[in-house]
């Protein structure tokens, strides 16, 4: 038996019970508990992307130390841009290319400071 099948045959179970009456009560999606269950998935999200943004700056001041290290620049405004055309080659649905380009921009533009600065921006626990 197929996936599709079996798929179809529990849809016809369940349309049967509930024609008879012994179908399991359905808890209906509430207007509220739908709005509540995408709020749970944006704060969800959000989590992962400070936790994103947070471990991209730490990169950025480990990459910047071992630059300076070795008495290379710590700014490179070539790759950035590079960075920025590539990922804006293929943005996928979402933002419009241009509110992307600024997002990201924003970003690269916080860790290059953080870069510059070094450490004493870093709060480490």
């Amino acid at each position: 038996m197929s996936a599709h099948t079996g798929s179809r045959g529990r849809r016809q179970r369940q349309q049967q019970r509930q024609r008879a009456g012994t179908a399991p009560a359905l808890r209906a999606a509430t207007p509220e508990r739908e709005l509540a269950r995408r709020r749970t998935a944006i704060d969800r999200l959000n989590r992962e992307l400070r936790d994103l943004l947070q471990r991209r700056a730490r990169l950025t001041l480990d990459v910047a130390a071992w630059k300076r290290a070795r008495g290379l620049a710590v700014v490179d405004p070539a790759r950035e841009r590079d960075m920025i055309e590539r990922l804006l080659a293929d943005p996928g649905p979402g933002f419009d290319r241009e509110t992307l380009a600024r997002l990201l921009r924003s970003v690269f533009g916080a860790c290059r400071r953080l870069a510059v600065r070094g450490d004493k921006e870093i709060g480490n626990p």
